[in-house]
């Protein structure tokens, strides 16, 4: 991933990529490093095999590359969940995990509550997605998937209306 030059070439834009060791000539140290730890955190964020270390102390990542649900072990001695992020919970599977700690029996448990109320995951790549405005059309960070918060249908990709809402728009416009 790189930084587009954003600048002229006579009458069109120039859309050449931007190399760190470019970026790093011209920008503040500071800033420099603000934009190094944007880069890994935009690359680990797309990718499914790599994850940052939950521990906060930590800034290193984790490659897990088998598929599946696994408990994973930092270089720090970090232990966490590679398939949902939470505490190890070997043998037993994430759904089955989550819940039981969403029924009170983890410490984060109204964290979790919250999140299984007020969000939905993404029926294409499971992300969690929190509706926060009154439309019912979500639109996938991750995957860039549209879907309905209701009925988790797919948008059509043109036009975007809802398959089921044709007779709404009938009766609105």
């Amino acid at each position: 991933m790189h930084s587009r030059c954003m600048g002229l070439l006579g009458n069109s834009r120039c859309h050449e990529a931007i190399d760190l060791p470019t970026m790093q000539k011209f920008l503040p140290p500071l800033d420099f490093e603000k934009y190094r730890s944007w880069l890994l955190d935009s690359f680990v964020k797309d990718s499914r095999t790599i994850k940052l270390c939950k521990n906060p102390h930590c800034n290193l990542a984790i490659e897990y590359t088998q598929g599946g649900d696994i408990d994973v072990t930092c270089t720090c001695k970090f232990k966490f969940c590679f398939g949902c992020d939470s505490q190890p919970h070997a043998p037993v599977p994430c759904d089955i995990s989550r819940k039981w700690n969403s029924t009170g029996n983890d410490p984060e448990a109204a964290t979790a509550n919250w999140i299984a109320r007020m969000t939905k995951a993404c029926p294409k790549c499971t992300t969690r997605t929190e509706k926060n405005k009154a439309c019912n059309h979500m639109h996938c960070s991750r995957c860039q998937h549209d879907w309905c918060w209701q009925c988790f249908k797919s948008f059509k990709s043109t036009g975007g209306d809802h398959p089921d809402w044709s007779f709404v728009n009938s009766l609105v416009f």
